[in-house]
C-alpha cells in the first residue's frame, strides 16, 4: 500500500533567523526522529538546488525550497 501527502508550507521568517541554520536543524530532527538511512545534504546545497528525498525503512520524504529571502528590519 502506497500512501502520498503533497503539502506546502509558507513560513515568514523573523530578523535574526537564518534560512540556512534552519533548514539544517530541521534536516538533523528529521533524520534523528524517524531513523534516515542516510544523513541529509548540507543546508545550503538544499535552499539552492533541486529537491532532496531522505529515506527511512518505510518512508519517504522529499523536500523542496524555493523563493526564500533573508528578512528585512523595517524602514
Amino acid at each position: 500500500m502506497n500512501d502520498t501527502v503533497d503539502a506546502q508550507i509558507a513560513w515568514r521568517l523573523p530578523l535574526g533567523v537564518n534560512a540556512e541554520e534552519l533548514v539544517a536543524e530541521l534536516l538533523a530532527w528529521l533524520t534523528q526522529h524517524l531513523g534516515a538511512t542516510s544523513w541529509p545534504p548540507d543546508a545550503s546545497q538544499v535552499l539552492r538546488g533541486p529537491p532532496v528525498t531522505l529515506r527511512w525503512t518505510r518512508t519517504e520524504m522529499t523536500l523542496r525550497f524555493r523563493g526564500w529571502v533573508f528578512a528585512a528590519s523595517p524602514v
